[in-house]
């Protein structure tokens, strides 16, 4: 006997990667949906092939590679399409950030202190500050190498 909201055990509605399917479709779609701001009001959306064929979009995107992977979009004013989605650990997925309305240089983790350019990265619940450069390149590079050592 099958319970009231629960996923069959085999088909595509049992594969975990489903959920995470309609999760995406919501915010992207769905003016009422709590995120839909953040997404589908900003123009973010799945790619046309991926919209209404979940095996297109489990074939594009390929199965976790390990249990807490997240589907991240590269760039992040991209839509869910063919090359800028990635699987990526959660912390990572935690700098993919876009840069602050407030931003007066509009990269993450860049901003200008006293006339000099400052890079910081979040790590761990706490910012960690990586220097301050000369220039906009040195900053954006520190921050760069920072992301990749995490």
């Amino acid at each position: 006997m099958k319970k009231h909201g629960m996923a069959p055990s085999k088909g595509k509605k049992g594969h975990p990667l489903y959920y995470r399917w309609l999760e995406i479709k919501g915010r992207c779609n769905n003016p009422r949906h709590k995120d839909f701001k953040f997404y589908g009001a900003r123009g973010i959306r799945v790619h046309e092939e991926w919209e209404n064929n979940f095996l297109s979009f489990l074939s594009a995107t390929g199965e976790p590679p390990f249990p807490s992977a997240q589907l991240d979009r590269i760039d992040n004013d991209k839509g869910y399409e063919p090359g800028n989605v990635r699987w990526i650990a959660p912390r990572g997925n935690t700098q993919n950030r876009r840069s602050s309305k407030l931003s007066k240089t509009g990269v993450v983790g860049v901003e200008i202190q006293r006339g000099k350019y400052r890079a910081r990265i979040w790590v761990n619940g706490k910012f960690k500050n990586l220097g301050t450069f000369s220039t906009i390149q040195e900053a954006i590079e520190a921050r760069r190498l920072a992301e990749l050592s995490i």
